[in-house]
């Protein structure tokens, strides 16, 4: 339990280091074009992510054709500080590991038993922080986390994942 408590500790301290050198460094944290990239990739979604957020904090979502237009909009470095915050905090991210998730499934027996998803998208993080480039990418997050809620590093991922498509509503006005 204590184990637990200092692990939780030290991803706070992790979280908030980052937001804070965001805050203080501004554009200069991200040698990538993006700081940080979110997709649902399925058949359909296209070549463009779902959402990029710059460095200097312009954020765009992409248009989906004949629905909705693509959305530019500059965050102030306090929203971004807080999604990077949150994901690196809250959401743990940058412990995710998705090969261990995919042993622990396997340990669970569930992953030659599972019934297949149909059309389920895989979920894409990126997140390029001082030189550091992390990206995931998961099949059927939702799918997954729900049949496997103790598998931490899951839960953790679908937490990002709501996190994101909630701050991708928010954009859009919605």
């Amino acid at each position: 339990m204590a184990r637990e408590g200092l692990a939780r500790l030290f991803r706070r301290v992790i979280a908030t280091a980052a937001s804070a050198a965001i805050l203080l460094c501004g554009p200069g944290l991200a040698e990538e074009p993006h700081l940080l990239v979110f997709d649902m990739e399925s058949a359909s979604s296209g070549s463009e992510p779902l959402l990029t957020i710059a460095p200097d904090g312009v954020a765009e979502l992409r248009a989906v054709p004949n629905r909705i237009a693509a959305i530019r909009t500059k965050l102030p470095p306090e929203r971004v500080a807080e999604i990077v915050g949150f994901l690196t905090g809250d959401a743990n991210i940058l412990a995710v590991d998705t090969e261990e998730i995919r042993a622990e499934m396997t340990r669970q027996g569930m992953i030659g038993n599972r019934m297949n998803v149909a059309d389920a998208p895989t979920t894409r993080i990126a997140l390029s922080l001082h030189g550091s480039r992390i990206e995931i990418r998961f099949y059927a997050v939702s799918e997954a986390a729900r049949d496997f809620p103790g598998i931490q590093g899951l839960a953790d991922l679908r937490k990002a994942e709501r996190y994101l498509l909630a701050l991708v509503s928010e954009l859009r006005g919605g």
